[in-house]
């Protein structure tokens, strides 16, 4: 039975049972059975005990859990809040109905994972919400609010498309992986630090996949460059700066002749080395290779200005624990075409899968991102890949009927303000919807989100689809916001005064905020704020991981996932130990 329809069963078979009290037990006691009689009581007794304890349970389990003094405060003002009538757009019954109208592969009628993302139940009616694969979504939450088992991994498990997961854990893989694997969904693992314990890389990522001529370039190198902004620095201010075209045109050229990123970090230390300009002139670059040569040839203070914050973009490269993922194994050497004289790099040799954006875009697999912050991190790595996807997926869109993807992509950017610095972020908000890539960044304030995107971050989250709000930090703007939004309430207060030995009465009605901001501060656990375009907002209660139907099945995936992970470990020790014996 579905969460719509078990509470209203549960007060039918209520109001039978006292029905039955009242019309029956009566006239069974005036025939004088009194020892039937008191049989027939105790089992009435029975079972009103075992309704109203399912309705409890039924309360808990809407609620996530014992509900506790604040809980019963954001319950109460979710009474004054918008009905489902209100939030129509996110109900079931109109997902559905969404999901019917685009009738993409993979549409079920009778599985509601194919028709849309579920964000839980309307506090404090219990509607299933749910968010179709037109929308995308903010998720705002603090640290240890529950995201993961709220949003996360329901969302990596329930994908009927491909499915891309960013973060610096593995908590969403080690929950995941197993499943998404059994359920035949080819797995491409990103984890440049190692994280999970799998030791070395078992694919390879070719960043110039999508570079066919500058303009190309310049969309992948944008990638790398909005990763290492600093904190308040927009990404224009850093694609505008010369560096980002010298990175771009030496992109290009190390793609046209079959190279790497690696040429172009070596390319980049040799500023009076003209072996790029050469390529692009030869490959019918003309005009950019001639503006890198002059590049080139400018006195080594001047090209300091552009070489220098090229190679800071694409530092992590250099690392060769990161290289190894976007490098082949055997990197060949660059040559002469035997027939046409143009440089190309032979004998490049690789064994391991080559992950492919515009295979991925068009497959059911699941692409796990993993990786930390801070210095020297390979975060533009991360970018650069999950940009390049998604870029990949607008240019697959196009071509197909409809300008949609035939299957919709999900994809859960958690951390995306450290790990996942897209470029162009905001705008991807305002179009991927439409094309089927469903966007779900999740930041931890909305203050961060604006100290990388500046304004345009602002913009796309005032037109957004959906942001919902778990709490867990101070933003004090936020709060007041979201309070403002709720919107306010008549409320009315006696007053009782005494004179001459009497006493009086009288009432005060004045407007107050249905969800004053200090309250929206202390959003409990179990608890969530669904802020939507053209709608005031609601308190939902997330469908969490650990509490779903296949919490059982996802425990037991997690057990046998770090049963698999301590043996590779314990490989991995034996074979490090032997490696230094031998050394």
């Amino acid at each position: 039975m579905d969460r719509a329809t078990r509470g209203p069963v549960i007060v039918s078979g209520l109001l039978a049972v006292a029905a039955f009290a009242v019309l029956v037990v009566p006239s069974i006691i005036s025939s004088g059975k009194g020892p039937a009689v008191l049989m027939l009581l105790g089992g009435v007794l029975v079972l009103v005990g075992g309704l109203v304890a399912v309705v409890r349970m039924q309360r808990s389990s809407a609620g996530g859990g014992a509900s506790s003094p604040v809980t019963c405060k954001i319950d109460d003002c979710a009474q004054y809040m918008p009905s489902h009538r209100e939030v129509e757009q996110f109900t079931a019954k109109a997902v559905k109905k969404t999901a019917l109208r685009l009738s993409r592969d993979g549409f079920d009628p009778k599985n509601p994972a194919t028709w849309g993302l579920d964000l839980g139940t309307l506090v404090p009616t219990r509607h299933a919400l749910m968010l179709d694969f037109e929308s995308c979504i903010f998720v705002v939450a603090g640290m240890r609010r529950g995201k993961s088992q709220a949003f996360a991994i329901p969302w990596t498990l329930d994908g009927p498309g491909a499915v891309i997961v960013t973060s610096n854990k593995i908590d969403v893989y080690r929950e995941t992986s197993v499943l998404r694997r059994r359920a035949g969904h080819r797995e491409w693992l990103f984890d440049l630090q190692d994280l999970t314990g799998s030791g070395a890389p078992e694919i390879r990522f070719d960043p110039f996949e999508m570079i066919t001529d500058l303009e190309t370039a310049m969309q992948a190198a944008g990638h790398f460059v909005s990763s290492v902004q600093k904190k308040g620095a927009t990404a224009h201010s850093y694609f505008d700066n010369a560096g980002v075209r010298i990175l771009a045109a030496y992109m290009l050229a190390a793609s046209l002749i079959g190279g790497d990123l690696l040429h172009v970090a070596r390319w980049l230390d040799k500023p009076r080395e003209t072996l790029a300009a050469e390529i692009l002139i030869e490959y019918g670059f003309s005009d950019l290779g001639s503006q890198v040569k002059a590049r080139n040839q400018l006195d080594p203070r001047q090209q300091e200005g552009f070489f220098d914050p090229a190679r800071m973009f694409i530092e992590a490269v250099v690392n060769p624990k990161f290289a190894r993922w976007v490098v082949p194994e055997e990197r060949g050497v660059i040559a002469r075409h035997p027939e046409t004289g143009k440089h190309i790099v032979k004998d490049v040799k690789d064994s391991r899968p080559v992950f492919k954006a515009a295979e991925f875009v068009r497959s059911t697999d699941t692409l796990y991102a993993l990786s930390q912050h801070g210095e020297g991190s390979p975060a533009p790595l991360v970018t650069a890949l999950v940009g390049i996807v998604i870029e990949t997926a607008r240019t697959v869109a196009n071509r197909e009927q409809g300008g949609r993807l035939k299957r919709p992509i999900i994809a859960i950017l958690d951390e995306v303000a450290n790990i996942c610095r897209l470029k162009g972020l905001p705008n991807m908000m305002s179009y991927c919807g439409s094309i089927g890539v469903v966007l779900a960044p999740i930041l931890q304030s909305k203050t961060q989100g604006e100290n990388i995107w500046g304004d345009e971050f602002t913009a796309a989250w005032n037109s957004a689809n959906a942001v919902a709000y778990l709490g867990g930090n101070r933003d004090d703007e936020l709060e007041r916001e979201i309070s403002a939004r709720i919107g306010d309430q008549d409320k009315t207060r006696e007053n009782k005064s005494y004179s001459s030995g009497s006493t009086n009465y009288s009432e005060n009605t004045s407007r107050e905020p249905i969800m004053p901001p200090e309250l929206v501060g202390e959003l409990p656990k179990g608890r969530g704020i669904l802020l939507a375009s053209g709608c005031r907002p609601v308190v939902i209660a997330p469908s969490m991981a650990y509490q779903s139907k296949r919490a059982g099945e996802i425990d037991a995936a997690k057990k046998e996932y770090d049963a698999s992970h301590r043996v590779r470990a314990n490989d991995l020790e034996d074979n490090t130990e032997g490696e230094r014996k031998a050394a």
